[in-house]
């Protein structure tokens, strides 16, 4: 996809986020493109973890805007949701769910329609070498194989 510079996908002004009297995100400025890549690192604790949390709707900002295709995140987050995909590394619902009921679990929490949403679909996904062998152990998606 080539770059878009005429609107941001992504734009964040002074967001910031505290948890109480410790500043978690402070006044991140950020402008992304439609086709730009990006990447996003920093030491534990320096605020990728609430960012994030922050652009998917999960989590309010303290102060500061954020906006996903002109989307205010703290506005229709619904729509948010469907905008993005967001999957964290440590997501910790059900140990014991197979890769299908994790994928059928996030997309009814992203409102994708479950017409859209079949085990069959998920496990074409799967055994079409989409995800990798070596994360696949027993049914269940994990990077702990």
């Amino acid at each position: 996809m080539p770059l878009d510079q005429s609107t941001p996908i992504l734009r964040t002004e002074s967001l910031t986020r505290k948890y109480g009297d410790v500043l978690a995100l402070d006044h991140l400025n950020l402008t992304i493109h439609r086709g730009e890549v990006f990447g996003y690192i920093g030491p534990n604790g320096a605020g990728k973890t609430t960012t994030f949390r922050i652009l998917s709707g999960l989590l309010d900002p303290t102060s500061g805007t954020a906006l996903i295709d002109g989307q205010d995140v703290t506005g229709n987050k619904d729509r948010i949701k469907q905008l993005i995909g967001y999957l964290p590394d440590n997501f910790g619902v059900y140990p014991t769910l197979r890769v299908w009921e994790y994928l059928d679990f996030f997309a009814a929490a992203y409102l994708i329609p479950p017409k859209m949403v079949t085990k069959s679909n998920w496990k074409q996904l799967i055994t079409s070498g989409w995800f990798k062998r070596s994360e696949i152990c027993n049914g269940k998606y994990t990077k702990y194989c």
